[in-house]
């Protein structure tokens, strides 16, 4: 029977059960008890006690009277911490563990910004390829660079974006040759130049906020104590650091694709000029014609072979001098043949052969208009 004014034991704790400190948030299996944590498990005496080894979160046991704890706070307080535990943590504390963590968000969140527009300067920089796969050819770079962490992508840019050299003078990159096709090949590439002493400075800071990052990412929580005033306090300033550092390289790289998206302006307008619209038409091969017998070099052949032909026979060279004056436009490559007399055999309309002239040394190249049977 319990004895007439003796304090209940609280349900599912007796007076004996071990206490433990409360360096850190309670775990599934312990309990808050004011400024210390409690064993929930409970015994007639602390030896029966199943939990005999430290908590493996960090609560250490204490070995005080929980009743002393539950009932009188002023006494638990008054209590001498033992020297190998960690005092309560404050609710001061708390708030600015609070506001670290949101400014380390703060930097993480400006650190993508950063990683995505450096990913979107390298993949419009240095584009090549013919009208028909261009944004293929983009979005390949666009799958290329996505993956890439900081630290990639900035080895990417001084090696690709900024230069040392005077336009023209940069070093050819593997593969940047165009392909062989038969179709029209463009290719773009815009290179950001600097003094060797301002490349030097730049490389320099990329690899600071490189190191930085890694910083952040990595070993924030080794590099200071979340759990006391003064570690929180310096994590605060060094985030506050932190962040102008990354917001000033930021605003940097911002400028650099501001210049980059006004070159490309300014090159598609010089392209879209009358002068370099009149360039490209007179060096841009036209597509080859087809070559049949309405095809107006064959027309040209006939045309001539009537003003020359002896015998029913013209010379051929004779005919390409005459069409060289009468219509100067036409060639052989018009059409996707090497010579005049490829143009002969495939337009299908003359035959020719090799004749001895008595006026002229070896032989020659005489042509008539394939002669019809009759059935």
């Amino acid at each position: 029977m319990r004895k007439a004014g003796a304090a209940r034991p609280r349900r599912g704790m007796s007076a004996t059960a071990r206490t433990w400190s409360s360096p850190a948030p309670a775990c599934s299996r312990w309990t808050p008890s004011l400024q210390s944590m409690q064993c929930r498990q409970t015994s007639a005496s602390p030896d029966a006690c199943q939990l005999t080894k430290p908590c493996p979160h960090g609560y250490l046991p204490t070995n005080e009277p929980a009743a002393m704890h539950l009932t009188d706070p002023t006494a638990a307080a008054a209590e001498a911490t033992p020297p190998h535990t960690t005092p309560p943590i404050a609710t001061t504390t708390q708030e600015q563990r609070s506001e670290v963590h949101r400014k380390l968000g703060r930097c993480l969140y400006r650190l993508q910004q950063y990683e995505r527009l450096m990913k979107a300067v390298l993949v419009e920089h240095d584009l090549s390829g013919t009208v028909h796969d261009w944004q293929s050819r983009r979005q390949a770079r666009v799958e290329f660079f996505a993956p890439m962490t900081l630290g990639t992508l900035v080895k990417h840019l001084k090696r690709s974006y900024l230069s040392t050299h005077l336009p023209g003078q940069e070093i050819a990159d593997e593969g940047s040759a165009p392909e062989v096709t038969d179709q029209i090949w463009f290719s773009v590439r815009a290179r950001m130049r600097l003094e060797p002493d301002a490349f030097a400075q730049t490389v320099s800071g990329l690899e600071e906020l490189v190191a930085l990052r890694n910083e952040l990412v990595h070993h924030l929580m080794e590099r200071f104590d979340l759990w006391n005033p003064g570690g929180c306090a310096d994590a605060d300033a060094y985030l506050e650091r932190s962040y102008e550092q990354v917001d000033r390289h930021l605003l940097e790289l911002l400028e650099w694709a501001r210049h980059s998206d006004k070159a490309r302006e300014l090159m598609a307008s010089a392209l879209a000029s009358d002068a370099i619209q009149e360039h490209i038409a007179q060096t841009v091969p036209s597509p080859p014609l087809v070559l049949n017998a309405d095809s107006n070099i064959v027309q040209c052949l006939r045309e001539a072979q009537a003003f020359l032909a002896v015998d029913g026979w013209t010379l051929l060279e004779d005919a390409i001098d005459f069409i060289r004056i009468t219509s100067e436009e036409e060639s052989p490559s018009r059409y996707n043949c090497l010579n005049w007399r490829q143009v002969l055999r495939d337009s299908g309309v003359f035959e020719y052969e090799r004749q001895a002239l008595p006026d002229r040394e070896g032989l020659r190249v005489a042509y008539r208009t394939t002669r019809t049977r009759r059935g």
